[in-house]
């Protein structure tokens, strides 16, 4: 059984958890945050419910590898479907009352998990596509960058290696290769300097009219500090 949240031309959001029947309370959810980028080898959901009783886990019989499939929008009609695999569960008791915060990763399990022995002879850019095929992800990334070489796999996930890659990739004297996982199941692989120069697609604003905005305006209705940089969310 799944849960929905529909809140008119603002967020419409269904999860659902596999095996397990979601309790009927209208404050089942408190947070739902789901995280990609380049730091991040691959998309992660971060799920913060509110477990009154103290047995939420056990009702709902969550274990390690459990499947969530969320379905998250502006409208019911754009909704894309997405599948996770719970990584961690941990309660945690504050003053709003206890709390289960479920950790979950992508379900991608030939890029994260399975361990391979693999060889690849061409561009950086070649195995990047070829490893994104195998692992039954999208790719994006340059038609070709000069760095022709043996590339080896040894006894690692795919994740790692991609990683490895990246590292080593080269364009030219002026690129910074790097590589990430999206929360759409796809594997981008860009130049950093690149992808600085390009104007932003979207602009996030709180307490700030949209006409201020230089791209696609995203209106942030509430923040908190989320990193010692400063950075916040």
């Amino acid at each position: 059984m799944e849960a929905t949240l529909d809140v008119q031309n603002i967020a419409y959001c269904t999860l659902d958890i596999e095996g397990s029947r979601v309790p009927p309370t209208m404050n089942f959810v408190d947070t739902i945050f789901i995280q990609d980028g380049f730091a991040i080898p691959i998309p992660v959901l971060q799920m913060i419910l509110n477990d009154q009783r103290g047995t939420l886990s056990e009702d709902m019989n969550l274990q390690d590898g459990t499947l969530v499939t969320i379905k998250l929008a502006k409208t019911r009609e754009k909704t894309v479907t997405r599948k996770f695999r719970v990584f961690s569960f941990k309660k945690e008791t504050t003053a709003a009352g206890p709390k289960l915060v479920v950790t979950c990763i992508l379900d991608a399990p030939k890029w994260t998990a399975g361990v391979f022995t693999e060889s690849f002879r061409g561009t950086s850019s070649s195995i990047m596509g070829q490893l994104a095929a195998r692992a039954g992800l999208k790719y994006d990334g340059p038609t070709s960058t000069d760095d022709v070489m043996t590339w080896l796999n040894v006894n690692k996930t795919r994740s790692a290696f991609s990683e490895d890659v990246a590292m080593r990739g080269y364009g030219s004297n002026q690129t910074c290769m790097a590589r990430l996982v999206t929360m759409d199941y796809e594997l981008k692989y860009k130049d950093l300097f690149d992808v600085l120069k390009k104007e932003p697609k979207w602009s996030m604003l709180q307490n700030t009219a949209e006409g201020a905005a230089k791209a696609t305006p995203v209106v942030i209705r509430e923040t908190q500090d989320a990193s010692s940089a400063g950075f916040g969310t």
